[in-house]
């Protein structure tokens, strides 16, 4: 069992214990459920694979890097940006980007992804349930890749 699987079933059996606590005790239950359910998110985090692929893609932040969604180009003024931090939520996959040098910082969310790759610390990840940039919802084309994230220097 990987890293984060372990990870995932520790805070999903320390989600279960907290929902325990606050059905046995009325006294802090408030305070048990608030835990229980931050472990059940941290559990769904570390077990989807949003939460692989953030792991998996530690090496590219600070990297200059072009992007693609569903095979367009994102509508940036520069040819790539930096990323600034990549997390994931859930099953949903974040990058902050950041056009360079001092650029305002963007979102880029992957909702589910699905199937991905990691090539030579390129990533592609061929389906997601959708892809927004900067809060939009980018329009799906079949047969496209939902995100491909490639470094340039």
């Amino acid at each position: 069992m990987d890293a984060l699987k372990l990870r995932g079933v520790l805070f999903a059996i320390l989600g279960l214990a907290s929902v325990a606590a606050a059905v046995r005790t009325t006294r802090f239950n408030f305070l048990a459920i608030a835990a229980g359910l931050l472990f059940f998110l941290l559990a769904a985090t570390s077990l989807s694979n949003a939460g692989r692929i953030a792991a998996s893609m530690r090496h590219v932040v600070g990297k200059a890097v072009r992007v693609q969604i569903w095979g367009e180009a994102l509508p940036t003024a520069g040819a790539s940006l930096i990323v600034h931090s990549i997390l994931a939520a859930s099953a949903g996959l974040l990058l902050f980007l950041k056009a360079p040098p001092d650029g305002p910082r963007m979102i880029l969310k992957v909702a589910q992804p699905t199937s991905w790759r990691l090539e030579g610390g390129n990533l592609e990840i061929d389906a997601a349930r959708y892809v927004s940039f900067r809060g939009v919802k980018k329009r799906k084309i079949t047969g496209k890749p939902a995100l491909s994230l490639t470094i340039v220097a």
